[in-house]
């Protein structure tokens, strides 16, 4: 069945008034190539149409998409290009979904999953999974706008997805009538011999100190940084997801409701490898780390991380490397 969600015609009606005050308070961030209605319609139906939370979270994702240059081209951005990812999970960009009339976009990755973008994510799911999710195990923890858009398909899924998307806009592999080879990209196995290993510069797991955070709860760690753009090295594992946030404050008792956003929240998947993530302290003071066990209902979960200063080499701990919920990792070589 197709999940709800506004048609085209509801969306001209009621929408006008609203993107234009979301455009005008966001116009100096904001680049061009994202100032487009279909853009504020998907942030605005995000908070189901609050002006001033939709306002307040563009422009945090803005300011990030900025400091990490995002926008400018592959050469000068901060975000990590993946050649591997390309050429052994890549993901496809079919078209529109209808012959005629189509205004949302068919979305491949090689998960087995297909996005119509602004309109539903369609997986073909094991029965289990689907009874789970239906009975609730997970249910509570998603917000129920984002189920509204989720589709558990059965075992008929190919007929489902034909009430979203005319068969001539699906590849043959998903019960359409494009060749599989038009408009999907070939992709095999990653060779061993790409396997990530632990690089010598990085520290070794056991110098990481061992973050304990109970389900559906959060820690924060507190780092003083005393000079103006001192560039952190965040070292860091998860073996279960997890979220991380990172605040700044001048004040070393500020609530966690006066702290300025620096980095937005990050859902972080568990992965074996080790993790490394820079940041730029632009100003001296404090700044917060939040680890947050969103996902699980039972079990805690542990993050290890440690931080290192880049000028000199030497680890940044944190001031409350001392709680009971921190054990501490072997000290670090000294470089």
């Amino acid at each position: 069945m197709a999940p709800n969600a506004p048609s085209p015609m509801e969306i001209e009606s009621m929408n006008d008034a609203a993107i234009e005050q979301v455009r005008q308070q966001v116009s100096d961030i904001i680049d061009p190539r994202y100032d487009t209605k279909w853009n504020m319609i998907r942030w605005l139906q995000s908070v189901d149409y609050n002006i001033p939370k939709t306002v307040h979270l563009l422009k945090k994702h803005l300011k990030w998409r900025k400091d990490r240059r995002l926008d400018e081209p592959e050469s000068q951005s901060l975000l990590q290009f993946s050649d591997a990812r390309r050429k052994h999970a890549p993901i496809d960009i079919i078209g529109p979904q209808r012959v005629e009339g189509g205004d949302r976009l068919v979305v491949v990755d090689r998960a087995g999953r297909i996005d119509v973008a602004g309109l539903m994510k369609a997986v073909q799911p094991t029965e289990y999974l689907h009874e789970m999710f239906r009975t609730s195990a997970l249910s509570p923890f998603i917000p129920e706008q984002s189920k509204q858009r989720i589709v558990f398909a059965g075992s008929n899924w190919k007929e489902e997805l034909l009430d979203i998307v005319d068969k001539e806009c699906l590849p043959e592999r998903y019960g359409g009538t494009i060749p599989d080879d038009k408009c999907l990209q070939a992709f095999g196995p990653i060779p061993k011999s790409m396997y990530w290993k632990l690089p010598a510069s990085y520290p070794t797991m056991e110098q990481l100190h061992k973050i304990s955070v109970s389900a559906s709860k959060h820690r924060m760690l507190v780092y003083k940084v005393d000079k103006p753009d001192t560039e952190l090295l965040m070292y860091s594992h998860n073996e279960n997801d997890i979220t991380i946030t990172l605040y700044y404050s001048k004040d070393r008792n500020s609530s966690e409701n006066d702290l300025e956003l620096a980095v937005a929240p990050i859902p972080k998947c568990g992965l074996p490898a080790m993790d490394l993530f820079d940041y730029n302290c632009e100003f001296p003071g404090y700044y917060f780390v939040k680890l947050a066990n969103e996902s699980s209902w039972l079990l805690p979960s542990a993050y290890r991380m440690i931080v290192i200063e880049k000028e000199s080499g030497k680890e940044l701990e944190p001031m409350n490397l001392n709680e009971k919920w921190v054990k501490k990792g072997q000290k670090s070589k000294k470089k």
